[in-house]
């Protein structure tokens, strides 16, 4: 089995350790190590089990060699500021977690680092690349592109032929629809039904969408 440790020690630290739990029950892949973070947190409390945090200057400095480190993070731009701290060294490994409920076409591709969890559906010919963290009961359908960075919550809907950039933030039963364009660093709020282009730094709510002031 493969060691892995989770960054960060928030809810989706706690729900990527449940994935972990989840695959392991189906095929024993990871043997989990701990959780790192920079907070002044000293535990983590699961359920009855408490798991000491690895501070992170302790963890870079003395990590394992060739370890698998996945990101349990839900904020966008620190997702992408950690992930650059870790990405360079070469002790570590950025597997894809994927939860044995999903289905996921054969002909669906995607980069290293990204979390996908329970009851996720992806069709035909959609790309994924890198440390995206999607949600449970997100659809994505055929011929989608997505970047990296990117954290979809629960139950979202990408149509098909959606283009979806770097860093974007969409919300719990958001809608984006068919073929459309979603650049970077944009914020598409829970219920959001997006029928037309959103270009960068946007902020989406409604039905249908509408940009609002940050």
């Amino acid at each position: 089995m493969k060691k892995v440790y989770i960054i960060g020690a928030g809810g989706a630290a706690k729900e990527i350790y449940l994935l972990i739990k989840e695959i392991n029950q189906i095929n024993r892949t990871f043997d989990f190590k701990g959780f790192v973070d920079i907070s002044s947190k000293c535990f983590l409390q699961i359920g009855n089990t408490q798991f000491d945090i690895i501070k992170e200057h302790e963890f870079l400095k003395n990590s394992d060699y060739e370890v698998a480190v996945v990101f349990g993070l839900a904020d966008t731009s620190v997702l992408k500021k950690i992930t650059k701290r870790y990405i360079q060294n070469k002790n570590f490994e950025f597997p894809n977690l994927v939860h044995p409920s999903v289905k996921l076409d054969e002909s669906v591709s995607m980069g290293i680092g990204n979390i996908i969890s329970c009851q996720c559906v992806f069709t035909v010919d959609t790309t994924l690349n890198s440390f995206n963290y999607i949600n449970r009961g997100v659809h994505i359908g055929h011929d989608c592109s997505i970047g990296s960075f990117n954290v979809v919550n629960p139950c979202a809907v990408i149509s098909g032929g959606a283009k979806i950039k770097n860093e974007n933030l969409i919300g719990t039963n958001a809608t984006i629809l068919q073929y459309l364009k979603i650049g970077t660093s944009n914020k598409i709020g829970a219920g959001a039904v997006v029928t037309k282009d959103v270009e960068n730094d946007s902020c989406m709510i409604g039905v249908p969408a509408k940009k609002i002031k940050r």
